[in-house]
């Protein structure tokens, strides 16, 4: 039983309260929603420790430490929203209502729609650096010009994003027929690090246009949704350029793929990348694949047994339609992350990169490392033979970096040792009108 409030004293209403017990990391969590005086009860909790925690979906969140059972009651004070809040206007200075917001930080993006006079506001960041922009069909795109660093308990308001038409792109995707061509999807996006992505529209007879680029260099590409068959070409746009003629052929080749794992047919998806060529398929069956549309040259072969594991990788040669057998090794690597005592240190992210990245290396599914157990262990269970980076990371940012070389069986016994956390950032500089 307790209440949740603002730092103000206001009443928390809709506040959303979990308790968990703190002696059982597996355990049920339980949850309640406080009612308009911010007063909640949460039953069914099991007498002992627990921490309790708080959050209002328009900002603002806390926890705390208690002893379910004992009568006190809990009083839970927010801290201070974190976030950002502004409007999206066009060109023409007047508000878009249809207008999508999105914010890029190296952990990941979100997007929120904005209300019917433009505005958005969006109040459940964490603590970073952020990279706002705004899109609206018809309407345009538009970025906010510098990065937007936000400590934590820190809001910058009364941001304007206004968008701009910019340049298009207009050209035809090949070699597919009238019902492939209602499975596609082309996109121009932006190189640079910026996370723009516009879609565009596809005609019957595979012509598409790409509306409200602004200046840069981009990929534009063309994806059968299926098969994640691929290609894509590079165009470099001026400010309000209206580019004709592109032209992506997704005819080609055919290469059968049968892939084994430790001499057993391989399971998850396997993919394929080079020479502007990008598709992932699912298994046929006995660890059997099957790629269209490639052009003679060079590929990298990449399989994704389980989205927690690095992708397994083998380069191929293409120079004509055929089959080619394909058999990947990897082994396990085990170890603990301590502290600087020496005490392990649970919930740690482990992430796994190459020591020297490879331009057509395959992507890190970091969302999905694995992480460590109450004993500060952890495991990696399919590693190629190599040189590799193996990184700890917590959500307090701390971090452990090792290279490590894998031998074909495997390794174990490594111990990363954790630094200290990072710095906060430094406050954000008020916004004008702020």
């Amino acid at each position: 039983v307790g209440s949740v409030r603002h730092a103000d004293g206001r009443p928390a209403s809709g506040a959303h309260v979990w308790v968990h017990p703190l002696e059982a990391p597996g355990g049920d969590w339980s949850g309640a929603t406080a009612d308009a005086a911010g007063r909640f009860r949460l039953t069914g909790t099991a007498p002992g420790a627990v921490r309790v925690f708080a959050r209002l979906d328009s900002g603002g969140h806390t926890e705390a430490e208690a002893i379910a059972g004992d009568g006190a009651e809990v009083d839970l004070v927010l801290a201070p929203p974190t976030g950002v809040s502004g409007r999206v206007v066009g060109a023409d200075g007047v508000p878009v209502p249809n207008a999508m917001v999105s914010l890029h930080h190296e952990h990941g993006s979100q997007g929120r729609s904005v209300d019917g006079a433009g505005r958005f506001e969006v109040l459940d960041l964490d603590p970073g650096t952020y990279r706002l922009s705004a899109q609206a069909p018809g309407s345009g795109y538009a970025a906010h010009p510098e990065p937007i660093v936000l400590a934590e308990g820190t809001e910058v308001r009364d941001l304007v994003l206004r968008l701009e038409m910019g340049a298009s792109v207009v050209g035809r995707v090949l070699g597919l027929s009238a019902g492939e061509l209602s499975r596609l999807r082309v996109a121009a996006r932006r190189t640079g690090g910026d996370f723009l992505r516009v879609e565009g529209a596809v005609g019957g007879d595979g012509t598409f246009e790409i509306r409200g680029l602004p200046l840069g260099t981009y990929r534009v590409s063309a994806t059968l949704l299926d098969t994640r068959r691929s290609g894509e070409v590079a165009v470099e746009l001026a400010a309000d350029e209206r580019r004709e003629g592109i032209e992506i052929d997704l005819s080609g080749l055919r290469l059968a793929v049968e892939a084994r794992l430790n001499g057993q047919p391989a399971p998850g998806t396997l993919a394929i990348a080079g020479d502007g060529t990008w598709q992932r398929v699912r298994s046929l069956g006995l660890g059997r694949f099957l790629f269209e549309g490639l052009r003679p040259g060079t590929y990298r072969l990449g399989l994704l047994p389980d989205p927690g594991v690095p992708w397994l990788q083998e380069d191929v040669e293409v120079l004509g339609d055929g089959e080619v057998a394909v058999d990947f090794a990897a082994w396990p690597v085990e170890g603990w992350v301590v502290d600087a005592a020496g005490a392990p240190v649970a919930g740690m992210a482990i992430q796994l990169a190459p020591a020297a990245p490879n331009a057509i290396d395959f992507p890190a599914r970091h969302d999905r490392a694995p992480r460590t157990d109450a004993g500060g262990r952890f495991v990696l269970p399919l590693v190629p033979s190599g040189s590799w980076q193996l990184t700890a990371v917590g959500d307090d940012g701390r971090r452990a970096i090792h290279p490590v070389e894998v031998p074909p069986g495997g390794l174990g016994g490594l111990t990363l040792v954790l630094g200290p956390p990072p710095p906060p950032p430094a406050p954000a500089p008020a916004a004008p009108g702020s």
